[in-house]
């Protein structure tokens, strides 16, 4: 059946070509052997051939030819004159072809037709050239015919042919001589057209500059040029003097867009020649122009300078082919032999158009830009073709790359993830302060480490346009806290003063990629503190709306560190790169940090600027695009009132309130599996999570998994992607494909050391609930167990740190012992105004009480409430009633099983 179909397909191909070729040849025979139809009874348009007299101003009379010359001067009237035939037939006209000049027609002494744009031109000496036609009669027959035509220009006395016959024979004939011309210039239009769309759509397709559309541009003049300068201009446009003026100016632009073009293809190798050339085009439009409004100079006296530049342009143009030819560059060779054929063509044209009775004007320069367009097509094509091969090359270099971060993230992460795992449980449960020490000494250099393949993997994301920009909805203040808690967090470690000037007309809700925000800022903070060794940093907020949904977050980092030299600016934002080595070696750092930060500045369609005084300190601003939510107003002006207040408080003080330290998950009922296939991995995970108390079981692949699966209930899953047959994403489509499996429905986080552009997407995409990279963070892990351990089976753990408490004591336990017995019995009391504070939101007392609680617990050894209790006395204080609100069960639940405790050991 197929094959009857392609074949039936392949007749009617043939028989389609058969009969349009024979459509062809029928209207090509018909024309040329039929007689013709459309002409009138008369004779039809023939060329009026008289005896012409020239009238001179003494009242002689010379002999003169029609077309051709008399002899004149600038400005004189020249007066010609010949008897109409003795038969004339009605509705006959009389058709003259003025050259620049001012024509009347006179019949018997009786003016019959006049012509003159004196009052209808923008500017200029003179008319422009155009037919003119004079009715006759049948009694005119035997009349005296005057001619007289006056012109300020070097056409004068010149004498173009007469036409005679009907007006539709007339212009019939005028569309069969001229309209050849007319329709190639169109077409070439209509190719330069789509040149230029082509050149702009392949400029977007490949990233790359063909400078197609500089040829099309090209073209486009030439096709404008040829219509303006048609004989047939009158016919279709209603002001002849606006469209001759129009064709000195294409001829004047014309060769601006080929000299771009060529200097494209030649490699800017002689660019500053063409920059010359192209001056010169400009400067002679300039002062044509002028010329031709201060009605000094019209454009026919001044057209040779227009000719000259363009025989310069035409000579160089061949002489820098030529060049390249000899030295072997021939990568443009089609394109510079279409442009020599133009070259010839345009030269040939040029000659044409200073003789004056030559017809046609275009159809050499017409014929010379197909030429051009048919070469440059050609090679254009192969461009394309190489380009394809290039791009496809370079997909191909991108998936090999992408495969091979893939694999490095994976290799790389797998043993860093041992080391900062067991480093982790050296710091949870040793007690010598000098191995604690060398401890966070191994944390620092891995995080270094885990920052240096973050900013790789980064980088390799936004080169390889992979990154994305999540915009929603997010608060402006919390993004506030957060990054100014981080930066009071580093400055304090450098003895630096902090300044946050935060202005509070901000929006309080804004739309965008709050994330990569924090990351901007963050990166610049880090700078700032890194090369500031004494001193301050400021980080001030600001904005301004520009229209009702558009707001521009203003962001600026300034420090009084080292500064940039003006030198280094210019370098400053490029990949791997490290300014001033000498004074900056023993500073730490990829030289990716501010390459990313301008590239994710950019995908956010923002702009980032640096002012910078060598050796007196840096100013980086950042504006950002966002999209407004909730108008500012008086909330959000106290908002950053509080927050430059805190820490401007802890700065005073020299403290800073301690991070938010939730207390730890504690799950004894829970029972998770772990699945990976390397043994380290496993044993790191067990000792993560030995404080939650949870059932640890572990599987060493994906088969063995699927065996515990089917005979135990799990209420937590993770499972490792990279491992032997079966991988964890087929491990969990076979366990969801168990639809009577007793984990057919257990959350499954994906376990990994991939952490390249998109995983987290690909892994949820395969159905996964979640997704944690390697190396494993304590806390998050313990964050994604609290997030997906059922309630029910967790439970509030508290930890008395005793010798902490006694030390207080002055070491006595028997007044420990007592301290215990009044912290209970001051709690009961505490348990009943809490709530009702709370309630009443009476933060005043509720500050007061959680101040007493922090104060009191920690004298007890009860660390973890003491810290919670601290944040919401902190949060009453500030009336920050959204972090009270959501914080208050933990809270209470925390207290009451503190209490609880101590009942137990009373």
């Amino acid at each position: 059946m197929g094959k009857n179909t392609n074949a039936l397909m392949c007749g009617i191909k043939w028989i389609f070509i058969v009969l349009l070729t024979g459509a062809l040849a029928f209207l090509v025979l018909a024309e040329c052997l039929l007689p013709a139809e459309n002409v009138s009874g008369s004779a039809g348009c023939r060329l009026f051939e008289g005896e012409w007299e020239q009238l001179l101003p003494d009242g002689t009379r010379v002999p003169v030819s029609v077309p051709g010359e008399c002899e004149a001067q600038r400005g004189e009237a020249v007066i010609v004159e010949t008897v109409l035939p003795e038969n004339l037939a009605p509705e006959t006209s009389l058709c003259f072809r003025s050259a620049m000049q001012d024509m009347e027609i006179f019949v018997d002494g009786k003016l019959r037709q006049s012509y003159t744009t004196k009052d209808t031109r923008p500017f200029g000496k003179n008319s422009v050239g155009r037919y003119v036609f004079a009715v006759l009669d049948s009694g005119d027959a035997g009349k005296t015919l005057r001619l007289v035509t006056v012109t300020d220009s070097r056409y004068t006395g010149l004498l173009n042919q007469v036409y005679i016959g009907e007006r539709a024979d007339i212009r019939n004939y005028l569309f069969r001589v001229y309209g050849v011309e007319t329709m190639c210039a169109l077409c070439m239009l209509i190719l330069s057209v789509a040149c230029i769309m082509i050149g702009l759509f392949l400029r977007y397709y490949f990233h790359r500059n063909i400078a197609l559309q500089y040829l099309g541009g090209g073209i486009m003049l030439a096709a404008l040029w040829i219509l303006s300068e048609s004989k047939l201009r009158q016919f279709f446009l209603p002001n002849a003097s606006i469209i001759a003026n129009m064709a000195v100016f294409y001829l004047m632009l014309l060769p601006m867009p080929f000299l771009i073009y060529i200097n494209y293809i030649q490699a800017h190798r002689y660019q500053k020649w063409y920059v010359l050339l192209c001056v010169a085009n400009v400067a002679d439009f300039v002062i044509s122009t002028g010329l031709q409004v201060l009605e000094i100079y019209d454009f026919i006296d001044t057209i040779m300078l227009t000719y000259i530049i363009l025989m310069i342009e035409i000579l160089f143009v061949t002489l820098t082919i030529i060049i390249d030819w000899h030295k072997g560059l021939t990568e443009y060779h089609l394109i510079s032999l279409g442009f020599l054929g133009m070259i010839v063509c345009g030269i040939v044209e040029l000659i044409w158009q200073y003789q004056r009775f030559i017809k046609t004007t275009g159809i050499m320069m017409n014929f010379g830009l197909f030429i051009l367009v048919v070469m440059a097509s050609i090679q254009t094509a192969q461009e394309i073709i190489r380009l394809e091969k290039e791009k496809q090359l370079a997909v191909m270099m991108g998936k090999s790359k992408a495969d091979f971060l893939a694999s490095m993230s994976h290799e790389i992460r797998t043993p860093i993830n041992t080391i900062m795992g067991m480093n982790e449980m050296i710091l949870r449960e040793n007690r010598d302060e000098t191995i604690s020490e060398y401890a966070q000494s191994i944390r620092r250099a891995g995080d270094m480490l885990l920052a240096l393949i973050n900013d790789v993997l980064d980088f390799s994301k936004i080169d390889a346009g992979k990154l994305e920009i999540v915009e929603a909805n997010y608060q402006v203040d919390e993004l506030l806290k957060d990054v100014c808690q981080t930066l009071q967090m580093k400055a304090k470690k450098k003895g630096l003063q902090v300044q946050v000037k935060i202005d509070g007309e901000i929006p309080k809700t804004l739309y965008g990629d709050q994330v990569r925000i924090k990351q901007i800022l963050n990166n610049l903070l880090t700078n700032a503190v890194k090369y500031t060794p004494g001193g301050s940093v400021t980080l001030e907020v600001s904005g301004k709306q520009e229209v009702d949904d558009l707001y521009w977050l203003v962001m600026a980092v300034e420090d009084t560190g080292m500064g940039i030299r003006e030198e280094d600016q210019k370098r400053l934002f490029d990949s791997f790169t490290r300014l001033d080595i000498n004074r900056n070696r023993s500073i730490e750092g990829t030289g990716l940090g501010l390459n990313i930060t301008k590239r994710l500045v950019e995908l956010m369609n923002g702009t980032i600027n640096v002012q910078s005084e060598y050796g007196k300190g840096s100013r980086f601003t950042v504006e950002l695009p966002q999209g407004i939510v909730c108008g500012n107003g008086e909330e959000y002006t106290q908002e950053a009132s509080k927050i430059e207040t805190v820490i401007a408080e802890e700065q005073d003080s020299g403290n800073s309130a301690p991070a938010e330290v939730p207390v730890p998950l504690y799950a004894p009922k829970a029972t998770v599996l772990v699945v990976d296939d390397n043994e380290m991995n496993l044993v790191v995970f067990r000792a993560l999570l030995k404080r939650t108390g949870s059932k640890v079981e572990s599987a060493s692949g994906g088969q063995e998994c699927l065996e515990l699966c089917r005979t135990k209930k799990y209420d937590l899953i993770f499972l490792d992607h990279m491992m032997p047959d079966p991988d964890g994403i087929e491990t969990l489509h076979m366990l969801r494909q168990d639809k009577d499996g007793l984990n057919v429905q257990t959350e499954v986080i994906a376990l990994t050391a991939n952490a390249v552009s998109g995983s987290r997407k690909r892994y949820l995409c395969e159905g996964f609930t979640d997704y944690l990279s390697k190396p494993i963070n304590g806390e998050e892990l313990e964050q994604i167990l609290n997030r997906y351990i059922p309630s029910e089976l967790k439970e509030e753990k508290v930890n008395l740190n005793k010798d902490m408490a006694i030390q207080y004591c002055n070491g006595d336990e028997s007044m420990y012992a007592e301290v215990l017995k009044a912290y209970w019995e001051q709690g009961q009391e505490y348990l009943k105004q809490l709530p009702d504070f709370y309630r009443q939101g009476d933060w005043k007392n509720y500050a007061i009480i959680a101040h007493a609680i922090k104060s009191t617990s920690l004298q007890i050894g009860a660390e973890e409430l003491s810290k919670m209790a601290l944040k919401h006395e902190m949060a009453a204080k500030e009336q920050d009633e959204a972090f009270l609100y959501e914080n208050w069960d933990r809270f209470l639940s925390l207290y009451q099983t503190v209490l609880e405790k101590i009942k137990g050991m009373l």
